[in-house]
């Protein structure tokens, strides 16, 4: 045999033979230079390199790096001829690192020194061994750590001395176990033991996140192994396992994972085949069913704690809760209730509520126990069922109940618990809700609703019900003409615009605006202010008239204390026999000129209602046809009078006086329409209005009425004139021609007399004035208001005269003395209690003003005086007769009133009137 181009012997050839047939590595190798001269097929097989290789290679390149210095000092040693040893390793191609043992022989080959060896690779026969004994090892572990688990209840002691009995049992490097939760997320827990192993190699695993090994076993049943080298980049353990494989795998048992458990071991040293699999897998079955076994033991610790707690916790609740709780029974016995459920009823002891049968007295008229049967027994249960018990007080309470059927095991109910949740103030809310809901369409006013973009979404029936009382076909042609700008401000300033008004004819709208930004809506309210605008106008003008009157009020006080005076002293003057002509014509002027400034008080205080009618039964007819002479002396001959009179009469209950002033005040304002002549017609009717005739005028109502009517043909009243022309002041007329209290005076006296004034006018068509007043059903007395002309009788009678004007009071003394009667005189009302307490018993009358300074006035000082005298008779003076409404509670039905100014006669009348006890005028 030729080797390596070497011409063999034939002893080397006999070796080279028997090499090629043996099944285990041999080789020959030079002694000196360790370098391989041969090496048979087994070897090549088994090592992995050619035989070419080998013969390029020496012994050093087949032992691991550190085992050389141990080879070297080997080979130094003087040598047997035949040696057996063991414990070497050899390292093949592949880069495995195998045991061996060699049994060696020196001689020649080649004709050089070599050795002949044989090798027995005992890697196989180790690892079995190995193997068998962690086997042993892991089965032993294994019924350790079930022992433990019945000797401990705790399970972080427990899991940390199995950890530590799986290193030792296996002989692994290191152990270690990542616990999960239920879920399967890392629990932030992990459990180590062994070599190498830090706390900061723990500590990366309960931070996570878990190397790709770990996350792979969690996913799947079996063992996963992981050989040295193929680590990844970003394993928190790659520092310490390069030289090791690793085993991984889940723990669990039933289905429960809590975790993963990995163990290392040289590599190479135990091949996982499908014994040491199971083994291993059965390992991990007990460690999980240890932790799932403590696991339940402390749940049931817990649940036993919690169990017992939970009942304290429930019969607190159950005392304690708001919400009505209970348990009944089929048959309709409420066996169980807590105390919301009594008060909810009206109970006091639960005994009284269990005596209550409930399909009987349990619920309110027109709910029944049957409905919540039917539904429970089908479900097995019941949620928020709407309801009505019955009160023990027999009062409705609505609820929503829920409750649940408890059955046995036959599927029989045993009973319901249940709750009850009191909705009765939400039962009274949706009702209410619902009413609201409807107030839009059953409100007599418009709603209105519009869009961002003015644009009209809603609107009620009293809506279109407006437009068509004025009208128009639709709402839209009311809104106001700047309706896009109020709608864009009110959503931008979210603030409403309030009564805003919009004129229609004679008709008034307003409107008022409301945002409601959270729907991007305005609101709109509409309403028509006509007659509340009318009712303000009235309202301003009878302010007006108020204060004027106040003004009115006081002129007329002093100014009839002055022409009492005047009256009083020509009524003297025209008494006196022989005076000349001329004088007789000045005292003529001087009363008329009295008279004049007598009847401009009577107006200023009849237009400002200051003066109180002297109502009398009459007939218009008379009064209008009684006046007609003067009337016409009054417009003048170029105006035509015309007088139409109510056949059969027109009776009233009116003052004459007022009535005459009407017609004059009237006949005068048409005589200046008419300056070029014309046509002034005075009509009195009885008229009757109904129900359809009140239409166009608020002040008009139902019954019967005499119409006066005066209608001009002159120039007319300009429409935007007519609402003014009833003010005090109003004129049109030049400066000096009119006071503008003509109108205002027939219109305050007409509302005195409970009427209205309706006026008719156009512009060149001439003027109507039409006076309803309310027709009397009385006969008017022809003789009634006749101021008799017999001389007034005088007497010796003493009278107690209280005045502070001293003029008034002077000429008074005059009169009255002069026709007989002794008269005590006083300043004031205290200086007349002064007097009277001297002579008091011999005063026949009072004669006293109404208004003095002092603090007292006329009817207080006589109601004084007849504390002690209660007979005593009065008659008071009164500048105006609005004093008397003031004062009339100290006046009694007999005593009479004087009104200023008055003439001589008329005081001598009024007092022997009031001494004689004659009873006043009845038609007054």
């Amino acid at each position: 045999m030729n080797t390596g181009n070497v011409l063999l012997s034939s002893e080397d050839q006999e070796l080279v033979t028997y090499m090629a047939e043996h099944p285990d590595p041999m080789w020959v190798y030079d002694v000196q230079t360790c370098r391989f001269l041969e090496v048979n097929p087994a070897a090549v097989r088994h090592y992995g390199y050619s035989r070419d290789e080998f013969l390029q290679m020496s012994l050093f390149d087949i032992r691991p790096e550190e085992d050389w210095p141990g080879l070297a000092e080997d080979l130094r040693k003087p040598r047997p001829r035949f040696q057996f040893s063991g414990g070497w390793r050899h390292r093949l191609k592949n880069g495995e690192i195998h045991e061996v043992e060699i049994r060696s022989q020196l001689l020649r080959f080649q004709g050089r020194p070599a050795a002949w060896v044989e090798v027995r690779d005992l890697t196989v026969e180790r690892r079995n061994q190995r193997r068998k004994e962690i086997l042993e090892r892991m089965l032993r572990f294994t019924t350790a750590i079930n022992q433990a688990l019945v000797e401990t209840r705790n399970a972080e002691a427990w899991l940390e001395q199995a950890i530590k009995g799986v290193r030792e049992a296996g002989g692994f490097a290191w152990a270690v176990a990542a616990m999960t939760r239920p879920g399967g997320e890392p629990a932030g827990k992990v459990y180590a033991a062994g070599l190498g192993l830090r706390e900061s190699h723990r500590k990366h695993l309960e931070e996570g996140p878990w190397p790709a090994c770990f996350q792979r076993a969690l996913v799947s049943p079996e063992v996963h192994v992981t050989k040295a080298g193929e680590l990844c980049e970003t394993c928190s353990l790659r520092d310490i396992c390069p030289r090791f494989d690793t085993w991984h795998v889940r723990l669990e048992w039933r289905q429960a994972v809590r975790g993963v458990l990995m163990v290392a071991l040289p590599t190479g040293q135990v091949e996982l085949d499908a014994e040491v699999q199971a083994i291993f897998l059965e390992l991990a079955s007990d460690l999980a069913r240890g932790m799932v076994l403590l696991e339940q033991e402390a749940e049931r610790e817990l649940l036993a704690d919690a169990l017992e707690e939970s009942e304290a916790r429930f019969r607190g609740i159950f005392d304690n809760a708001a919400v009505a709780l209970y348990r009944s029974t089929p048959e309709g016995r409420i066996v169980l209730a807590n105390p919301a459920l009594l008060r909810l009823l009206g109970y006091e002891r639960p005994e009284e509520l269990a005596a209550v049968d409930l399909n009987e007295q349990g619920y309110a008229p027109g709910y029944s126990r049957r409905a919540f049967l039917e539904c429970i027994e089908r479900d097995g249960r019941v949620y928020a069922f709407e309801t009505a018990w019955r009160r023990r007080d027999g009062s409705p309470v609505h609820v929503l109940e829920s409750a649940v059927a408890v059955r046995d095991a036959e599927g029989r109910t045993l009973y319901y618990d249940g709750s009850a949740v009191d909705i009765t103030p939400l039962k009274k809310a949706e009702a209410r809700a619902e009413w609201l809901a409807s107030f839009p369409e059953l409100n007599p006013n418009p709603v209105l609703a519009f869009d961002r973009s003015a644009r009209l979404t809603y609107a009620n029936p009293a809506a279109s019900r407006l437009a068509q009382s004025l009208g128009v076909p639709g709402i839209e042609n009311l809104f106001p003409a700047d309706l896009p700008q109020i709608v864009a401000e009110c959503l931008a300033e979210n603030k409403p615009r309030l009564r805003l008004e919009t004129r229609h004819g004679r008709r008034i709208l307003s409107w008022s605006f409301y945002p409601i930004a959270s729907h991007e809506l305005v609101h709109c309210y509409v309403g028509e202010v006509t007659q509340q605008i009318e009712l303000e106008d009235q309202l301003r003008q009878a302010q007006k008239l108020e204060a004027l009157g106040r003004l009115a009020g006081g002129v007329a006080h002093d100014f009839n204390n002055i022409l009492t005076v005047i009256m009083m002293n020509v009524a003297l003057l025209q008494e006196e026999d022989g005076l000349p002509a001329e004088v007789q014509e000045a005292v003529h002027q001087i009363a008329q000129a009295a008279e004049r400034a007598s009847n401009l008080t009577r107006q200023l205080l009849a237009f400002s209602r200051r003066q109180k009618p002297q109502l009398r039964f009459l007939d218009l007819n008379d009064v209008v046809s009684g006046l007609g002479k003067m009337l016409q002396r009054i417009i003048g001959e170029d105006i035509t009078l015309q007088l139409r009179l109510q056949p059969g009469g027109a009776p009233l209950r009116a003052d004459p006086g007022m009535l005459e002033q009407v017609l004059m005040n009237l006949a005068v304002n048409a005589r200046d329409a008419m300056p070029k002549g014309g046509l002034l017609e005075i009509v009195v009717q009885t008229v009757a209005l109904g129900t359809s005739d009140l239409t166009g005028n608020p002040d008009r109502r139902e019954g019967e009425f005499v119409r006066l009517t005066v209608r001009d043909t002159g120039c007319g009243i300009p429409a935007h004139l007519l609402p003014k022309i009833f003010e005090p002041f109003f004129t049109t007329k030049e400066v000096g021609k009119g006071t503008g209290l003509g109108l205002a005076t027939v219109h305050g006296i007409v509302q005195q007399h409970e009427g209205w004034i309706e006026v008719e006018s156009q512009e060149g068509m001439g003027t109507a004035f039409l006076i309803y007043l309310p027709r009397a059903h009385a006969t008017a007395n022809p003789n009634a208001g006749a101021v008799s002309s017999a001389p007034v009788p005088g007497g010796h009678e003493t009278i107690l005269l209280v005045e502070d004007e001293d003029k008034v009071r002077a000429m008074a003394r005059t009169v009255l003395q002069a026709r007989g009667y002794t008269v005590l005189e006083a300043t004031d009302a205290r200086a007349a209690l002064v007097l009277w307490e001297s002579l008091g018993n011999k005063v026949d009358l009072v004669l006293s003003d109404m208004i003095m300074p002092g603090g007292l006035t006329g009817a207080e000082l006589v109601e004084r005086l007849r504390r002690e005298r209660p007979g005593l008779k009065a008659l008071l003076m009164s500048g105006y007769p609005g004093e008397v409404a003031t004062y009339e509670k100290h006046l009694r039905p007999g005593d009479r009133i004087l009104p200023k100014p008055f003439g001589p006669m008329t005081l001598a009348r009024a007092v022997r009137d009031c001494l004689d006890g004659r009873a006043a005028d009845p038609t007054h």
